[in-house]
């Protein structure tokens, strides 16, 4: 079946010269996931199969923008086009006769089934060729890519190392304000091994000492890590400013007396001393304007 004709105008208009594009590195791979994604395992595909696919495909990517339409309109074959006049821009797809109608509109053809292009291992903005390249500049471009992934390892592992005394300071300080307590939340829970869940504190610190060693964080997850525990911490110190509130199984419920332990204004005014003292300033009768001591003296019951 070939393209509708009240869409052929615009297939054809964007195959030709794409209605959008994007400046960044990363675009090669993205458009390279996308005709992975509509060609599938088919080699050769023609146009009124790839504009169904490419509609699915941009509605599960965006299910609530302008791509969300049912069926397939112009708006899909626009951006068919777009897709393939790209494709054949990265040498993705070629533009073959259907082998069903020799006659009829062209195919199109996936170059090869793997992925050429893949965001950088290290710099995920950045799209890399991993193949179709002639010999010589694959392997110059395997060579510099192994250079820069040992370069990223050995700064993510020094960064390991630097994290350590802030890891263990928050640890620590958590343990001094409650050893019993067993996290619930996600932000440690995904990053925990399962036989951690339900465990105390002070049987899972070591753990999360290590955490970032354990699962070979890089410089980003070493900071979101770092930002999980000083959440918790604050969330823990919460609990000890409003005692009564906290309703963790096992724990105190709402209306039951408070125990001696530190407030918020106590643990800061250890840490950072006493808050400074402000005198009140106070007006003599002589220093009030005659004016103004009639509207007090007014306002006198």
């Amino acid at each position: 079946m070939p393209v509708p004709p009240q869409f052929q105008k615009d297939f054809d208009a964007a195959l030709a010269v794409p209605t959008y594009s994007n400046p960044l590195d990363r675009w090669p791979a993205y458009v390279d996931g996308s005709l992975q994604t509509i060609f599938g395992k088919d080699g050769i595909l023609g146009p009124e199969d790839l504009a169904p696919r490419f509609a699915d495909m941009m509605r599960l990517r965006f299910p609530r923008s302008m791509w969300s339409a049912a069926g397939v309109d112009k708006r899909h074959w626009s951006g068919l086009g777009n897709v393939l006049h790209l494709g054949q821009k990265f040498r993705l797809v070629l533009s073959v006769a259907d082998p069903l109608d020799p006659d009829g509109d062209p195919a199109w053809r996936l170059v090869r089934e793997e992925a050429t292009y893949e965001g950088s291992a290290r710099r995920p903005w950045r799209a890399v060729q991993i193949r179709g390249l002639p010999p010589a500049e694959q392997a110059a471009q395997d060579k510099k890519e192994a250079a820069r992934v040992r370069l990223h390892c050995t700064l993510d592992r020094k960064a390991r190392d630097a994290a350590d005394p802030e890891i263990r300071s928050i640890v620590a300080a958590m343990q001094a304000f409650d050893r019993d307590v067993r996290f619930e939340s996600e932000r440690l829970r995904a990053r925990l091994p399962e036989i951690c869940y339900g465990r105390r504190l002070a049987e899972i610190s070591p753990i999360l000492i290590e955490t970032h060693h354990r699962l070979g964080m890089r410089r980003d997850e070493i900071k979101a890590w770092i930002w999980a525990l000083k959440m918790e911490q604050i969330v823990l110190l919460g609990r000890y400013a409003q005692p009564n509130l906290h309703l963790r199984r096992g724990g105190l419920r709402r209306g039951d007396p408070q125990p001696a332990v530190p407030g918020v204004l106590a643990v800061l005014t250890a840490s950072m001393g006493p808050p400074p003292q402000i005198a009140p300033a106070i007006l003599s009768n002589g220093e009030i304007p005659a004016e103004d001591a009639d509207a007090l003296a007014g306002l006198a019951f």
